[in-house]
């Protein structure tokens, strides 16, 4: 069994995954960083961001104490237009401060956990990342609103682009570790999400429908604790083929 350390598993999506996996008996013990406390038997919820001093201190804390084997990272910040909250006119809309925070989650925390296991030096250690199709597709804007005026802003698809560098690049290195990285990117997940984006979703779909939340369980199992040992550096799509559009 592993033993996990996870980074916003207290989304929809996070929570999901990692209460199956207990309940599986697929993990040993979970250390889940989140500002939002999570309880689930075996799993230790630190409320700490470690993109802040204290928190980075506290995961090679446990790095070097624990030896944990596998990373995921669930935590990411999008702009939620489906929910008619923070629509943007144009994909240029918000500010630097608005951009830097979405590079410090969606890349940052990724980057530091690759930095932590350098740091500590430990090996056999995998790590799954979680990006989108809009790493390398424009968002299609008539996904957001009836008549196509509403964006989302470029700043999220550059930052789900650079964790696909980043998979590139923490696969060679985890590789020499015994380890190896994988990214899963997603389409639209049916969780949370309104009717009208949901209709809208689709009908642009090949499969005419959104993405489940079971098929995004079955993905992320697979890719972590299946025998496939020689997936490293992958990328898998699962977005109903909305992609291909």
């Amino acid at each position: 069994m592993k033993k996990l350390i996870s980074f916003g598993g207290s989304g929809k999506i996070g929570s999901y995954c990692i209460k199956n996996w207990l309940n599986d008996n697929l993990i040993e013990k979970v250390w889940n960083f989140d500002l939002k406390k999570i309880t689930l038997k075996n799993l230790v919820s630190i409320e700490k961001n470690i993109l802040e001093k204290n928190g980075y201190e506290k995961l090679k804390e446990i790095l070097n104490d624990e030896k944990p084997n596998y990373f995921i990272v669930f935590a990411g910040y999008d702009f939620p237009q489906i929910n008619n909250k923070n629509n943007y006119l144009s994909p240029y809309e918000p500010n630097l401060e608005i951009i830097n925070k979405a590079w410090e989650i969606n890349c940052g925390i990724s980057y530091l956990v690759l930095r932590a296991i350098e740091e500590c030096n430990l090996s056999n250690i995998s790590m799954t990342l979680i990006g989108s199709i809009y790493g390398d597709k424009l968002p299609n804007a008539s996904l957001y609103s009836d008549n196509s005026d509403m964006y989302k802003p470029v700043v999220y698809g550059m930052c789900k682009s650079a964790l696909e560098y980043l998979n590139k690049q923490a696969s060679i290195h985890l590789a020499k570790r015994g380890g190896r990285c994988n990214l899963a990117r997603f389409g639209g997940v049916d969780i949370g999400i309104n009717n009208s984006f949901r209709k809208r979703y689709s009908s642009i779909s090949p499969s005419g429908k959104m993405v489940g939340l079971d098929s995004v369980l079955k993905t992320l199992t697979f890719m972590a604790f299946d025998d496939v040992s020689d997936l490293n550096g992958a990328i898998i799509d699962l977005d109903s083929g909305l992609r291909h559009k």
